[in-house]
């Protein structure tokens, strides 16, 4: 979970650093999270959210609440239909469709819900296909020599 949303914080602060992101189940509102999900492990890890200052200081890096670079592109979200925080995915792609309706790199960022019947190869497939096209569109090319 800490990992996805450092990769989640970094590619919605300052995507340019990346050609290209999947975010699998990605947690994106760590405040409902840490709010249906009280337990010790997540009060050791965040602190107690229901402290003013440990809230506030959650809310200024969660991913849901802060404001997006307006240069986020090469974005594929892969949500599963059976993971229990499946729509944390769906709520940000709502956020970023709502926000980047009139902005032309809207045209790379996309959602996928998979299936507990899609074969694992499928999904693997799905998000390599989309980081290969990326690097080519953003014409960055790894040569073995380099």
């Amino acid at each position: 979970m800490v990992g996805g949303l450092i990769a989640t914080v970094a590619v919605t602060r300052q995507p340019e650093l990346f050609t290209a992101t999947v975010l699998e189940d990605p947690i994106v509102d760590i405040i409902e999270y840490l709010s249906t999900n009280d337990d010790a492990f997540n009060k050791k890890v965040f602190g107690d959210i229901n402290e003013k200052d440990i809230y506030e200081h959650i809310k200024s890096y969660s991913p849901y609440h802060v404001e997006i670079n307006k240069k986020l592109s090469n974005l594929l979200i892969l949500s599963s239909e059976d993971h229990p925080q499946a729509h944390h995915g769906r709520k940000l792609i709502a956020r970023l469709r709502n926000e980047f309706n009139d902005q032309k790199n809207f045209n790379r960022i996309f959602f996928k819900q998979v299936t507990s019947s899609d074969p694992e190869i499928a999904k693997i497939a799905l998000w390599q296909a989309f980081v290969i096209n990326s690097a080519f569109k953003q014409d960055v090319l790894i040569r073995p020599n380099e």
